[in-house]
Order: structure tokens, then C-alpha cells, then sequence
């Protein structure tokens, strides 16, 4: 497989990301900050599974050093930036990095904007991950009430919002509240017109989790492996939400 060079990094990558990096060396060299960042915002996606969160951590950490007094584009970068470190498990780094942000945004765009809330309800995933389940159910009931009100209730972040907060009351031992709400999001997510199956996955790995923590691990294992078919369907094996359906699903059945 071929290497590419960014920045100190040196590791191997798909021909896709090769190609990507070359173009970002290109803008970086000769065209400059504005150019390197609106090609970061344009491009990342190719990046987008596990063997490129290195290459991601990079790109990121190296647009952060570029605009250090452009808010608008430091707050995407170090919400991008924390996405990263979160599928890495570096959890720590990740909700230093949510909370700058949400800081930034909650200054710039005000705390109901769709942004805010959206870096919100990633520090909210993130302290569920670290254990601290009560903290993320009142930053997912904040969460979920800015996107109602602002993006609609059919809208998939509003969805998932909710299958997140399910999630987590499930994990808590609240199943009398969670299984109604994961319910209505699991309709939801099959209505929806466009990527049914990405969202749909999504939401179900929302459930297979909550359903591990509360130890429930014969129903969390079925959820864990629909969720994984359907990611994996919807985005190919590599992407990072369909590792970590995968992961989660072989956890369950090492129990």
C-alpha cells in the first residue's frame, strides 16, 4: 500500500486518502490558509474510517495551528478534531476539545443553534463513554429540546437525539422510560426518505449500547449485530461506526 507524507505523520494509506493528502500539501504550499481549510471542510469525508483516523487527527490538528483567530473555523475543527480522538478512545482529549468548542459556539451562534447543540450532544456521548451516565442524560435532554424546536422532530439528528437519551436511560435502568423513546426513534429513523439504513444503524447501535450497560446482553447482542449489518450496508466495513458496531457486537459475545 502506498505512504503519504503530511505534516510529521508518515503512515500507509488507501489510493483515495493518497490522493487527498497530495491535494492538501498542494493548497497548504501554494494557495495558502483559506484555500487548505475549505478543502478540509470539502474533502474529509474519504478519511472517515479507521485507518485513516491518524491521517485525520493531522489534517485537523494542522488546520487548528492555521487559523488560531478564525472562530467559525476553529470551532468545526476542533469538533471535527474530537470526533477523531473520541473513535480513537482518547476520551479525555476529545471532551477538552468538545467543550472549546461548544464554548466558541455558544458565543458565536448562540446556545439554541443547531451547531451548538450538536457539539453539545457529543460531549454528552463522550461522558456517557467515560461512565458518567447521569451527566450525558441531562446534556441529551437539552440536546434533544434545541432540535425539536429548531430542526423538527423527523429530522435524523433529532432521531438519534433521541435514541442516544434512550440509550442512556437504559443504561441507567430506566427501561420503563427508555424502550418507548428507542421505539419512536426506530420508527422514525425507518421513515425517513434518505440513508433509512445509515440512520437506522445508527440508532440501533444507540440501543445495543444502552442495553450492554444495563446488562441485558442477549438483546443488546441482537441490536449490536442489526446495527452492524445495516452500517456495514450503508457505509462499507471500514467505517468507524461500523467498527464500532463490530467491536461492541464481539465484546457482547465474549461475555
Amino acid at each position: 500500500m502506498p505512504r503519504a507524507r503530511f505534516g510529521f505523520l508518515v503512515m500507509p494509506v488507501t489510493p483515495e486518502a493518497e490522493r487527498a493528502l497530495l491535494a492538501a500539501a498542494h493548497h497548504a504550499r501554494q494557495l495558502g490558509r483559506t484555500h487548505l481549510l475549505r478543502w478540509i471542510k470539502e474533502s474529509y469525508g474519504p478519511f472517515h474510517s479507521a485507518a485513516c483516523w491518524r491521517t485525520l487527527d493531522d489534517l485537523y490538528q494542522g488546520g487548528l495551528d492555521l487559523c488560531p483567530e478564525l472562530l467559525g473555523d476553529r470551532a468545526w475543527l476542533l469538533y471535527q478534531l474530537a470526533s477523531v480522538r473520541q473513535a480513537m478512545g482518547r476520551y479525555a482529549e476529545a471532551e477538552a476539545l468538545y467543550e472549546q468548542a461548544f464554548k466558541i459556539n455558544k458565543v458565536a451562534l448562540g446556545e439554541a443553534h443547531p451547531s451548538t447543540a450538536a457539539t453539545l450532544y457529543e460531549l454528552a456521548s463522550v461522558r456517557q463513554a467515560i461512565g458518567r451516565s447521569a451527566e450525558a442524560e441531562a446534556l441529551y435532554e437539552q440536546t434533544l429540546g434545541i432540535f425539536t424546536a429548531t430542526l423538527g422532530e423527523a429530522h435524523p439528528h433529532t432521531i438519534l437525539c433521541l435514541s442516544s437519551l434512550a440509550g442512556c436511560k437504559a443504561s441507567l435502568g430506566k427501561l420503563v422510560e427508555a424502550r418507548p423513546m428507542m421505539a419512536a426513534a426506530m420508527d422514525a429513523a425507518s421513515s425517513l426518505t434518505e440513508s433509512s439504513g445509515l440512520w437506522t444503524g445508527r440508532v440501533y447501535l444507540k440501543w445495543a449500547h444502552g442495553l450492554s450497560g444495563a446488562g441485558l446482553v442477549s438483546e443488546a447482542e441482537d441490536a449490536a449485530r442489526t446495527a452492524r449489518n445495516l452500517l456495514a450496508a450503508a457505509l462499507g466495513p471500514d467505517a468507524s461506526f461500523t467498527v464500532e458496531a463490530e467491536k461492541l457486537l464481539k465484546d457482547l459475545e465474549e461475555r
